[in-house]
């Protein structure tokens, strides 16, 4: 070993680009890896049994994102899925909306918004109470439903703690409000049918949903009998939503599909006929479709590709730092032929030969694997931009991921740079033990 270090020390200038070299190869492939992992393991969950329905307009469903919606479903549709399509295990509503104002006591919040949706939500979405419970389909039976759930952040922020959250009363201050906070509108514009603050009973806390787009990390549920952001309570029409999420029984997706279809269809047309729809479905043709969401399988697509690419310049990148120390590694043979000569001559064998020089690209490449290590965090920093990130991965669970993806990437990391040196050294350590003595002095008189 001190051999070794010898000669990499004698030869101080190229060893330490080499190592530098593979270190930021090694640091790209650990941060990419350290962000790949967390970010596919979180949209797979939940994703895989679930389907969306939707009454949407035809020839748009290459282009989910911008997918033209309308607004048809009702929470009687839920239960005619559940008690008549066998092939279903569950359904729900799920309409997300946008910034929402909410008091406690004299304190105004904004949080990002809040969902209406139906009991079962929780059990599709696999709904974690920490305490009190979730709402029933007692409460969505009421036409004006006055309790909510909400997350755990939200609740330790209004109340102090999940326990204390439980039976307290929040207010949902009026949509204009939140506009105004938003610069949309002024803070005593009218809009339609806009409702009076109103107040709510808190009756669960959950923790915070992770790992999958459909459902969003929202701070606050409401029953879906009633929206309050949209001014429909009071109105004299019937609370109406985009899509319906059903869960499908194991191994029968597609019969789940056709009997959704079935059963939703005639009521969805009879509703789209309604004359509030009559300008935004000219010219257009509509028809209800049952799939899965896009960001089921679709999003694990695009973020494997993009872990695939980003990968793929960090192994390039490896590449070019294994070429560096073969380069080194036969700079060095070159350099050391006389001394190799001598040793064959004293009696040092072939495999003894070829282990010192294969040892000096191995400790080549586990230097810059250290260095790589200690430099993936501000590569990850520096290539944040670039790298797949899902910003609804959160929570404890999301904690965890991350934690497994650096405990994966971290081994590997030093795998593949002690793999680099080892591929890049075979090649001069051949050459050197199988030059006989005599031809070496040869060579170098």
């Amino acid at each position: 070993m001190k051999v070794i270090f010898h000669v990499l020390r004698a030869h101080w200038g190229r060893s330490l680009m080499a190592v530098l070299q593979i270190g930021v190869a090694v640091g790209a492939v650990v941060a990419i890896v350290a962000t790949g992992i967390p970010t596919l393991m979180g949209t797979g969950m939940g994703s895989a049994q679930l389907l969306e329905a939707s009454y949407s307009a035809v020839g748009q469903e290459v282009n989910q994102f911008t997918q033209e919606t309308i607004p048809v479903f009702t929470p009687d549709d839920v239960g005619v899925v559940v008690s008549q399509a066998e092939a279903v295990e569950a359904a729900a509503i799920f309409s997300p909306q946008t910034i929402v104002l909410v008091q406690a006591g004299q304190d105004v919040y904004a949080t990002r918004g809040f969902a209406a949706v139906t009991p079962q939500l929780a059990r599709i979405a696999g709904l974690e109470m920490v305490a009190g419970s979730f709402f029933t389909d007692a409460d969505i039976q009421e036409r004006e439903a006055r309790v909510a759930a909400v997350s755990e952040p939200l609740a330790r922020m209004l109340f102090g703690s999940a326990q204390a959250a439980v039976g307290q009363t929040l207010t949902m201050r009026p949509l204009r409000e939140a506009m105004a906070l938003m610069g949309f509108a002024a803070p005593g514009e009218q809009k339609g049918s806009e409702q009076s603050p109103q107040s709510l009973r808190v009756v669960g806390v959950y923790r915070p949903l992770t790992g999958d787009a459909v459902f969003q990390d929202l701070p606050m549920m409401l029953p879906a009998t009633a929206n309050p952001a949209m001014g429909e309570t009071g109105s004299g029409r019937e609370p109406r939503y985009s899509a319906l999420y059903v869960k499908p029984k194991p191994g029968r997706v597609q019969e789940a599909q056709e009997s959704v279809r079935l059963l939703l269809a005639p009521r969805v047309e009879q509703r789209a006929a309604d004359p509030r729809y009559r300008d935004r479905i000219a010219g257009r043709t509509y028809e209800l479709t049952v799939r899965e969401p896009f960001t089921s399988s679709t999003l694990r697509s695009i973020l494997s590709w993009q872990v695939a690419v980003t990968a793929g310049v960090g192994l390039l990148a490896a590449v070019v730092g294994g070429i560096a120390v073969l380069t080194v590694s036969l700079v060095n043979v070159t350099e050391q032929v006389r001394a190799i000569a001598l040793r064959r001559a004293l009696g040092a064998t072939r495999r003894r030969v070829l282990g010192e020089i294969l040892a000096q690209s191995l400790v080549l490449s586990g230097l810059g694997g250290l260095v790589g290590i200690l430099l993936a965090w501000p590569i990850e920093r520096l290539l944040e931009p670039a790298l797949p990130t899902v910003s609804f991965l959160g929570g404890r669970l999301g904690e965890a991921y991350v934690a497994l993806g650096w405990m994966i990437a971290v081994p590997a990391g030093l795998l593949l740079a002690l793999g680099i040196g080892t591929l890049a050294g075979l090649y001069p350590a051949w050459d050197a033990s199988r030059t006989a003595p005599a031809e070496a002095w040869r060579e170098v008189a």
